[in-house]
């Protein structure tokens, strides 16, 4: 069977339209899915924060709720910018290890841009958790996982999110952007 490999993180609000995307077109049924964390790109590359171009934060601004509320989502702005990520992710990682990793995903991403949760709050990852059929506790090797998914970040040379690559026996297509991500259900349908 074709993977695909998805790429997200909480901090943006397009890898929440990306995920959402996802789970609309049914793509976990087309390939082999897999979800991982990114938190920056391959190793000597590199990463261009989009919030550190005012013009480019400014546009943002403007423009995630505008394609929030296209696609038919509820838009709250995070009201704490820049939460500890380390608690949501470790969450993500057990939801991973569940076979629930998009489920959780998703769930994470509307409670920080849907509802305004901060993601940081145990009890936030527990209601995200309970959204996905998630159990938390037992804890997880954060590490290895990081390491994994570090290692197909440079495999694939991610450089933003939301990312996502078809791989059909080692020859992969890299699709960059939620505007993009409906072409990766026409591209399996080809394929």
């Amino acid at each position: 069977m074709t993977d695909l490999r998805i790429y997200f993180h909480p901090r943006s609000p397009y890898s929440r339209l990306g995920l959402h995307i996802v789970r609309q077109e049914r793509l976990a049924e087309r390939a082999d899915l897999s979800v991982h964390v990114f938190e920056g790109p391959p190793e000597g590359t590199a990463f261009l924060n989009p919030t550190d171009s005012k013009p480019k934060l400014r546009y943002i601004l403007q423009d995630a709720p505008r394609m929030t509320l296209r696609a038919g989502l509820a838009i709250a702005p995070p009201l704490r910018p820049e939460p500890d990520y380390a608690a949501g992710i470790a969450a993500f990682y057990q939801a991973r290890e569940q076979g629930k990793g998009l489920d959780f995903a998703i769930a994470l991403s509307d409670a920080r841009w849907g509802r305004s949760a901060d993601i940081a709050d145990e009890s936030v990852l527990q209601e995200c958790a309970e959204e996905a059929g998630v159990e938390l506790g037992g804890g997880t090797d954060t590490e290895a996982h990081r390491a994994e998914d570090r290692a197909w970040i440079s495999k694939d040379q991610v450089f933003g999110v939301p990312f996502a690559v078809i791989d059909r026996s080692g020859k992969t297509e890299p699709f960059w952007g939620q505007e993009r991500f409906a072409l990766i259900a026409e591209s399996l349908i080809e394929g």
